[in-house]
């Protein structure tokens, strides 16, 4: 980055006919005009190589070291609040879906209700008007609720006091903040090549979960999966009279209602049965027993 950064400095000093004869108020004064148009006909390939090294290498550099920054200046207030959320129950609700779609099912022209018949199409009505649409509404409610909670044993100040361990939290802490900690997710993303398989297989999302799960202690007391989808089956009918149009409507409705409970407190798919004895040490640990 500051190879191809300088030698664009460079560039600039040679183009302006910079040499050591000149003196840095000149070279100033030069850059204040505007001298530098010859640099427009700079080759393609050293134009590309200064618009990478920004975007790829400088910008993401700077970026880095601003939230590196935030986080320092912040990281006390941040530490307080995780060790008053450390060990202690929260509920959670949360809305994965809320959607309604409607799809044309069917239509024509007539009639589809009574009274029908001649005189109702071409007399009351005006004739050739009368038309018939079927539609579906669908709507699809998901949600989900629990009550949760985490436990970091280094934050917990009455195992490890600050008198008796004055930097073993606060350390720990801090390498959690800056995501410092060896876990399957991170030797995986350090590996080389991984980010191709993931665009594929999408492992490093599956080992995030599974280090999560691990490393931060995060259970559920308990944990549901609500689905609520509401069908209607529409059916209108629109005429056209003397007196205006018309537009009648019937609805048949269907609705479902599920809900499904985690089969443990680490979530759906891991059955108490199922689980590690490092989990089940930490639900001992949490005083979390099967009920």
């Amino acid at each position: 980055m500051l190879h191809t950064s300088a030698r664009a400095f460079n560039d600039i000093w040679k183009v302006m006919g910079g040499s050591s004869g000149i003196t840095t108020r000149e070279f100033r004064r030069q850059l204040r005009r505007g001298n530098l148009k010859r640099l427009g006909r700079q080759a393609p390939q050293e134009i590309s190589d200064h618009f990478l090294n920004h975007v790829f290498g400088w910008a993401p550099f700077i970026s880095d070291l601003s939230k590196f920054a935030e986080n320092n200046a912040r990281f006390f207030q941040m530490l307080d609040h995780w060790r008053k959320s450390n060990g202690q129950w929260k509920h959670y609700r949360r809305t994965l879906k809320d959607d309604l779609v409607q799809t044309l099912v069917a239509s024509g022209t007539g009639m589809r209700c009574e009274p029908s018949g001649y005189v109702m199409e071409n007399v009351i009505c005006a004739p050739g008007t009368a038309r018939w649409e079927v539609w579906e509404e669908k709507y699809t409610l998901v949600t989900t609720s629990g009550r949760f909670k985490f436990y970091i044993p280094t934050l917990d100040q009455e195992k490890y006091p600050e008198d008796k361990y004055p930097s073993m939290g606060v350390l720990a802490a801090w390498l959690r903040m800056h995501g410092l900690r060896a876990s399957p997710s991170v030797i995986w993303r350090a590996t080389p090549w991984t980010w191709l398989i993931d665009w594929q297989l999408n492992i490093g999302r599956n080992l995030d979960a599974i280090g999560g799960a691990v490393l931060d202690g995060v259970v559920a007391d308990y944990l549901y999966l609500m689905h609520h989808t509401v069908s209607d089956l529409v059916c209108k009918q629109y005429l056209s009279t003397g007196s205006g149009d018309i537009v009648l409507t019937w609805r048949r409705r269907i609705d479902c209602k599920q809900r499904k409970q985690a089969d443990s407190p680490y979530g759906f798919d891991s059955p108490w049965e199922t689980l590690s004895p490092m989990r089940l040490a930490i639900l001992a640990a949490l005083g979390i027993t099967r009920h």
